[in-house]
C-alpha cells in the first residue's frame, strides 16, 4: 500500500469489518497518509466513523446506506478536493 499510494492518491476497498482496523494500521504503519473511509448513515455505520475519527489521519465520508451512486461521488468529489 505504500508504494502504491507513495505519489497519488488511491482508494482501497476494505469489507465492513476491517474498516476499523485500517485506522490502527494506517496511523502506526503510515501515518504520513490521511485517508477517509465510506461509512453508511446508519446506527452501525456510527460506531464505526466514531472510532475512525478517533484517529488524527482519519475521517469519513458519511453516505445512504443505499445510496452507491452517490458514495461513488462523493468518494471522487474527497479525492479530488485535496
Amino acid at each position: 500500500l505504500k508504494q502504491a499510494a507513495k505519489g497519488d492518491k488511491c482508494i482501497v476497498m476494505l469489507w465492513h469489518n476491517r474498516v476499523a482496523l485500517a485506522a490502527e494500521i494506517l496511523s502506526s504503519r503510515a501515518p504520513e497518509f490521511l485517508y477517509a473511509a465510506l461509512i453508511s448513515q446508519s446506527r452501525d455505520g456510527e460506531i464505526i466513523a466514531s472510532i475512525i475519527e478517533s484517529y488524527a489521519i482519519a475521517t469519513t465520508i458519511r453516505v445512504p446506506h443505499n445510496a452507491k451512486r452517490e458514495a461513488l461521488q462523493n468518494t471522487v468529489k474527497h479525492l479530488t478536493s485535496k
